[in-house]
């Protein structure tokens, strides 16, 4: 068996915050796609507050190489917003090859 996976789109964010004299400096939005992740659910269904509806509401990515993500990022994923709650770590490969990657848990954010 071969899994082919998902593609995801991170959204980095860089810079911010405020200069010497209290003036706000420009953040720098970038996306970042991985492709081939697989998306597994971290707990059953539960009962949304928005629309009453059963929906998985955390998840573990594996990410089929390294790549940099940080906690609290966002990422795209199945029309959905997700945060990663977590510090992200290697694993290694649910894929079938001697490589690893990243894995990280997130949880839903909005509909998009």
């Amino acid at each position: 068996m071969r899994i082919k996976g998902e593609t995801i789109e991170i959204r980095h964010v860089e810079g911010g915050g405020f200069d010497p004299d209290g003036f706000p400096l420009p953040e720098e939005v970038t996306w970042e796609t991985v492709n081939g992740c697989v998306i597994a659910p971290v707990s059953g269904l539960v009962m949304t507050e928005i629309d009453y509806r059963l929906a998985q509401e955390e998840v573990t990515v594996y990410a089929p190489t390294f790549i940099t993500i940080k906690i609290d990022e966002e990422f795209k994923a199945r029309g959905k917003m997700w945060q990663v709650t977590e510090i992200p770590f290697d694993h290694r490969s649910p894929f079938g090859t001697n490589r690893g990657g990243t894995e990280f848990k997130a949880k839903f954010r909005e509909t998009i």
